[in-house]
């Protein structure tokens, strides 16, 4: 429901999305597998949270990795300065053009 409102709205002109069949289905494809892992999860929630004790600490370690990871990759503390034409977004006086994309 959610992809079609999107779709009947004003978003679809926002998201560039009118005419663009193949990210249309891909959206709405991407759900099956969503629905379907979920579905099983709240089928089988009581065998899942036990099970995921197990997981609390390589799970925690992965993400916290991860953080360390993109943090030094990214290195938000550096300002970066660019410029490109034709962008879909630009920043001006600290504000997003278009608005949505904050």
């Amino acid at each position: 429901m959610l992809e079609t409102a999107t779709l009947v709205t004003p978003f679809a002109d926002a998201y560039h999305l009118r005419g663009q069949e193949l990210v249309i289905f891909l959206a709405y494809a991407a759900h099956v597998p969503y629905g379907l892992a979920l579905g099983v999860l709240s089928q089988r929630g009581e065998q899942v949270v036990s099970g995921l004790a197990s997981y609390r600490y390589p799970v925690a370690a992965t993400l916290g990795g991860t953080c360390v990871a993109l943090a030094l990759w990214l290195a938000p503390w550096q300002p970066r300065v660019s410029t490109v034409q034709n962008a879909d977004v630009v920043i001006s006086r600290a504000r997003f053009a278009p608005q949505f994309v904050r």
